[in-house]
């Protein structure tokens, strides 16, 4: 019942006056509504069980619609921070953008979530290099531009090669991210799984003094298949190289196998890019080993507050420390100096001050917080009863980074623990976080009754209103006269998912074949093949055998499509993975069928290009590959004939005729055209007489 859309507000007689009107749709042969007939009463009862069972479920607390909807294995989506890339608008000089660093885009917060360096220098030159020659594609770097360029030409062949040409060269070390925008994609189903399809085989180079050295690229393109990201470090000091035009510091993509189904197209290249995510931090913590001296990778804010902790030899816990301000006695103390990049460092003294880190890894931490966030980081005490609810300074909070510091009082004074959510165990601090209300429900207090909470990490997200469209003007505080570019949308921000949506997706998914048993399961599964362009699919069995055969044609932009051994390999592991044990499935090619057609139409006079019309309205009905007509669906003389004789320009029609021109893959059954299961009608052969009505002045 929970993937039942909700009944609306009616009571039994008037459910019960829908269902009886509902019987003769599935059953002419049921004539009797009397309450004596034994299917009047059985229907009675099932309406009856289905409205009382609807009704608990609809009075059912949110909650336990989750519960039971999590043992089916369905669990609220949790948020999630948008993500992009941004392209610094510089003259070609090397950026560093330290980690946390927040980009605006009005009242939207996106920050980077490690320190970034932009390399300097630009791309200045795109080539390709194919059995024709070398082809300059620089105008893909261009975003006004909307022209294109075949990556390995039209017709990809193994040692075609695409170069991108650089001004200045990357350093050993460094680290570069392009993104590459395709074109004719758009009929591909999504790549979901790793590595499956695989339609080329890339080898990445760089020019070095040695010649050609490889590169590790990390290519979201799948080889220029879809749009997505290239990223690579230089593996070493590069060489400039020289071709003709082609003259800079170059690294390219060799081709060494191809199987695409249709060339790869680049729309536009953009680069040097860096990414970001859609988040804005009130609190972040960073944790370092211990050490004498640590520096956050972040600037920090000079109206924010810091607060340190350390992790003291043979302890479990964190103490505080506070800035040394010249006290004399020994204490727990830390030196905070700035560092000529702007960076603050904190320095530690065991000696001098008597208490310091110990030297493990997490032994020090450091929170930093807003100026909003100073005013509101105490969430409240822990009182230990069941359910405890306590408030967040505001809603939306990501659960990526969250946690919050408990105090508590021990031997020696405070100590403080760092507790992220769903913790469970013996003594252990276990919350739930409702990040979109802003608040957290105490599931176990632990050993933490009467501990006071305050903020730790903390972050506030958007979802779905992070997706920002490509092309917008970012500004990044603190770096005044540099402005950022997204070239692609922002992708993947939501917000947690709710009751309602989550019932959505449990009723959408038991729609969908997991495994196939009908013929339509099998279409149903061949169609949404992964990395594949698929038109049309049809499914239909031969019982004597216990075969299901699947007619495939691929939507790429071939006149007659045919299925390439990647296809056929890839629909058939898909299939066999989810046949039943008893059957046995075959993959097949479409069977392209050319028709003719022949007649005499009388026209109405005064009306231009007739013949076009009625030519182009034969075709369409003829033409299956294009079409909505099925395989192996018949042509029906009478449709084609009423389609040609609505037309505004005809009067009539005579001596109208339809044949098939193969010999084989289809029959004629009286005057209609009738092909096998796997058949594709095509026009052949369209010749009509175009005479004026009889009676008409000429």
């Amino acid at each position: 019942m929970l993937n039942v859309k909700k009944i609306p507000a009616r009571n039994y007689e008037q459910l019960m006056e829908e269902q009886r009107g509902r019987i003769p749709v599935y059953c002419r042969e049921w004539t009797n509504y009397n309450p004596s007939d034994p299917g009047i009463t059985i229907l009675e009862n099932l309406t009856g069980v289905h409205l009382l069972l609807q009704t608990q479920i609809d009075e059912m607390p949110d909650a336990v619609k989750e519960k039971l909807l999590e043992l089916l294995g369905y669990a609220p989506q949790k948020e999630c921070c948008a993500r992009l890339l941004l392209e610094p608008e510089t003259d070609g000089e090397a950026l560093l953008i330290p980690a946390g660093q927040p980009f605006a885009l009005q009242d939207i917060v996106y920050e980077t979530e490690t320190q970034q360096k932009i390399p300097a220098g630009r791309i200045t030159g795109i080539f390709a290099e194919d059995e024709e020659g070398m082809h300059d594609y620089s105008f893909l770097l261009q975003r006004e531009l909307i022209f294109q360029a075949y990556a390995f030409g039209r017709q990809p062949k193994a040692g075609a090669c695409l170069y991108f040409v650089m001004d200045v060269p990357l350093m050993p070390g460094e680290e570069a991210v392009l993104h590459i925008s395709v074109a004719g994609q758009e009929k591909r189903n999504p790549f979901p799984e790793a590595d499956w399809p695989i339609f080329g085989q890339v080898r990445w180079e760089c020019y070095t003094k040695a010649g050609f050295v490889s590169v590790a690229m990390q290519d979201a393109t799948r080889g220029f298949v879809q749009d997505g990201t290239l990223r690579w470090t230089q593996p070493c000091r590069p060489a400039r190289y020289e071709k003709g035009k082609l003259s800079g510091y170059v690294w390219r993509a060799v081709l060494q196998e191809s199987w695409y189904d249709m060339p790869p197209l680049l729309r536009h290249v953009t680069g040097f890019l860096f990414s970001a995510v859609q988040r804005e931090t009130m609190a972040a913590v960073y944790s370092f080993r211990g050490a004498s001296c640590v520096t956050p990778g972040c600037l920090l804010s000079e109206d924010g507050g810091v607060c340190v902790f350390c992790r003291e030899p043979g302890e479990r816990g964190y103490r505080r420390y506070t800035e040394w301000a010249g006290q004399p006695e020994p204490g727990r103390y830390y030196h905070r100096e700035r560092e000529t990049d702007g960076r603050d460092a904190f320095r530690f003294d065991g000696q001098l001050f008597g208490y310091g880190p110990d030297m493990e890894a997490d032994a020090v931490k450091i929170v930093v917080y807003t100026k909003e966030m100073v005013k509101r980081y105490d969430l409240g005490r822990i009182y230990g009863y069941d359910g405890q609810e306590i408030r967040l300074p505001m809603g939306h909070v990501s659960a990526e980074r969250f946690c919050v510091i408990a105090e508590r009082e021990a031997c020696g004074g405070r100590i403080y623990d760092f507790l992220e959510p769903g913790r469970s165990g013996c003594g252990v601090f276990s919350y739930v976080l409702h990040g979109e209300e802003g608040r957290l429900t105490v599931s176990d207090p632990g050993d933490y009754i009467g501990a006071r909470l305050y903020a730790g990490s903390f972050a506030v997200t958007m979802g779905e209103a992070g997706n920002v469209r490509a092309g917008n003007v970012f500004t990044a505080v603190g770096m005044e006269g540099i402005l950022f570019r997204n070239p692609v949308p922002g992708t993947g921000g939501r917000l947690r998912e709710s009751t309602k949506q989550l019932r959505k997706r449990f009723a959408s998914d038991l729609d969908k074949p997991w495994a196939a048993a009908l013929p339509a399961d099998y279409e149903t599964l061949a169609a949404m093949t992964p990395g594949l362009c698929i038109g049309k699919v049809h499914a239909w069995t031969a019982d004597e055998r216990s075969e299901v055969w699947v007619a495939v044609m691929p939507a790429l932009p071939e006149k007659f499509p045919q299925l390439s051994a990647v296809y056929r390999n890839v629909l058939e592991q898909r299939l066999e993975n989810r046949r039943l044990l008893s059957v046995r499935v075959r993959v097949c090619a479409p069977l392209y069928i050319p028709v003719s057609v022949s007649g005499v139409v009388y026209v109405k006079p005064h009306y231009e290009k007739c013949r076009e019309k009625i030519e182009e309205t034969a075709a369409g009905e003829l033409d299956y590959r294009n079409g909505p007509q099925r395989f192996g669906a018949p042509l029906l003389f009478h449709r084609l004939f009423r389609s040609l004789e609505v037309l505004e320009c005809v009067d009539s029609i005579a001596d109208l005729a339809i044949i098939p021109e193969s010999g084989e893959g289809a029959v004629l059954d009286g005057r209609d055209i009738r092909p096998v299961p796997n058949g594709l009608l095509f026009p052949g052969s369209i010749k009509f007489e175009i005479l004026q009505s009889p009676g008409e002045p000429s």
